[in-house]
């Protein structure tokens, strides 16, 4: 809030010519990390915002000279008291017609600066958040020159003694900060989940009727008054109503980062905040760690230097984008159900676009793959012989864009049974052992039925080997459906030189894995130690590179329902 500094003014002796200040007080030290050095500051005067005193008064001419021209919004009462009425006026007729005028009614409300060219560019990035909160996602969102790299929801409050907005909560997931720079502001304040309790913010909260609202009584309500230097945080979805108890200046922006991003995600699927993009926003910040934590992976393969500070954020960032992968992961599951789509296509707010739901899959199913090239590249950085993973995901990738012949033609990251509708339960289906027990070599070239990555795909036998010792691998960074068996020619201990002994490695030991037609290597912990009968399989329109050892149960001559 740095940008509020200069309308403030030290009060003279005597401290005629200017309104009194009675609010201009508060805690000195609450917002110490929030607000940074002012110009004063820096300057050796040792003032700031969070400094100031009884001896301060607002100078609001000052702030009509930054401000003078700008339209804003302004509410004043209906007749019954119930509705506000919204006009819109520049600020300099504000502060002429209302603010100076101790009983006016009319109230600035929730100016949104950052979208004004001249009062965004002047009044934007001058902020820094709480120390306690993590970095705003929010300020990924919009690409405007006066507010980039900034929250576009930022706002200012300004009115007199006795203005006030009515209980109600603001849809969208996002936390509310709400600060006063100048006056006291009281707020009233309900927990998100007790809308039944105050009957859908119909019933009073200052004069309450427990006879025309009884459950009123079981609501949680919180009050609390504040002045220059607290700052209030309140929770998503909290009801709240503020009051000036003076006349009144006060500063609120709303913030999202990983704590509230549940909040977010529930907000977005529900869509009752359609004026917020929230696809854009997660994805732009996604984008934004993305390109973070490459950076620090570069910058450490090549760095000699151990700086704590660097570590820190790495990891922060690493934290960050690990969840991020997840809440992009539920959108993919969610967008690849074609049943859930249909029934709540019109819901999500990028349907608009008019995409096909493959083409919306497949942009967020490649952005959850750079997330997990960026973590594998960070968490290898070190390990000079670990080869680019980039090959093995854009494999996968394509078997999961409908590149095949699987029963369903929508992209799969978890398992997912196939209809029963698709399945003809007339004709039985064998496995391979079934059929081929004596002589296990004479269903090659046979096609049958195996399920690749949650989907039924075709599978030409083109080898079999009698028990064969193998190992069954998770791969780092991979989910279960892409777990394999590998034989003991393509793997070995990590860190360690020559083939690996099968008789001592254990569950859990991380492994060094040869993949693909160009053996890329990848590393994976070892689940499981077999000896077995096992059947080489080629799936004709995916790629060799996904060649693979299977077990004879696996292989069917039909898909299963449900397995």
């Amino acid at each position: 809030m740095e940008f509020a500094f200069n309308w403030f003014r030290e009060r003279d002796a005597t401290g005629s010519g200017k309104e009194p200040s009675p609010a201009v007080t508060g805690d000195a030290t609450a917002p110490r990390d929030w607000v940074p050095p002012s110009d004063s500051a820096a300057d050796g005067t040792g003032q700031s915002l969070k400094d100031l005193h009884p001896t301060h008064d607002f100078d609001y001419e000052a702030m009509v000279r930054d401000l003078g021209e700008e339209i804003i919004p302004v509410i004043r009462k209906s007749y019954d008291g119930t509705v506000p009425l919204q006009e819109h006026m520049t600020f300099r007729q504000f502060i002429a017609k209302h603010w100076r005028k101790c009983n006016s009614q009319k109230y600035l409300h929730q100016w949104q600066f950052p979208l004004s060219e001249g009062a965004g560019g002047r009044l934007c990035r001058r902020s820094r958040p709480l120390p306690v909160l993590d970095e705003d996602m929010l300020s990924s969102w919009l690409d405007l020159p006066q507010c980039s790299g900034d929250s576009p929801l930022q706002y200012l409050f300004m009115g007199a003694k006795q203005t006030y907005t009515e209980i109600h909560r603001d849809n969208g997931g996002l936390d509310i900060l709400i600060a006063p720079l100048y006056g006291k502001k009281e707020c009233t304040l309900v927990h998100r989940d007790d809308s039944q309790y105050i009957y859908r913010c119909n019933a009073s909260l200052e004069r309450p009727d427990l006879v025309k609202h009884p459950l009123l009584i079981n609501a949680r309500i919180w009050k609390t008054i504040l002045s220059p230097g607290d700052i209030l945080l309140l929770p998503y979805g909290t009801y709240h109503m503020c009051r000036n108890l003076t006349k009144c200046l006060s500063y609120s922006r709303f913030h999202l980062d990983i704590v509230n991003l549940p909040g977010f995600m529930r907000s977005f699927f529900d869509q009752d905040a359609p004026e917020i993009e929230h696809h854009i926003i997660l994805w732009n910040y996604t984008t934004k760690c993305i390109n973070t934590l490459d950076n620090i992976t570069d910058e450490s393969r090549t760095s000699t230097v151990y700086d704590e500070e660097i570590i820190q954020h790495e990891k922060k960032v690493v934290s960050t984008l690990t969840l991020l992968r997840h809440t992009v992961q539920d959108i993919v599951n969610k967008l690849s159900s074609k049943e859930q789509f249909e029934e709540k296509k019109n819901d999500f707010s990028f349907a608009d676009r008019k995409d096909d739901v493959s083409i919306l899959v497949k942009e967020w199913f490649q952005l959850l793959n750079d997330i997990d090239v960026s973590l594998h590249e960070n968490r290898y950085k070190f390990i000079s012989r670990k080869k680019p993973r980039v090959p093995r995901l854009q494999a996968l990738l394509d078997a999961n864009m409908g590149q095949s012949d699987s029963i369903d033609t929508l992209p799969q990251t978890k398992t997912k049974s196939i209809p029963p509708s698709a399945v003809d339960t007339a004709t039985p289906s064998f496995s391979y052992d079934q059929l081929y027990s004596l002589d296990l070599n004479a269903g090659i070239d046979q096609h049958f039925y195996y399920r690749l990555n949650g989907t039924w795909h075709q599978a030409r036998v083109i080898d079999t080997v009698p028990n064969k010792r193998a190992v069954l691998v998770s791969y780092e960074d991979f989910p279960s459906d892409h777990d394999e068996y590998l034989t003991l020619e393509s793997v070995t201990v990590a860190n360690r030189d020559g083939l690996m002994n099968f008789e001592e490695v254990v569950p859990e030991t991380v492994l060094r894995c040869r993949w693909g037609n160009d053996a890329e290597i990848y590393y994976a912990k070892l689940i499981k130690k077999v000896c077995s009968n096992f059947v080489r399989v080629e799936f004709p329109k995916l790629g060799r590179d996904l060649d693979r050892w299977v077990l004879p149960e696996e292989l069917h001559t039909r898909p299963q329902d449900g397995k």
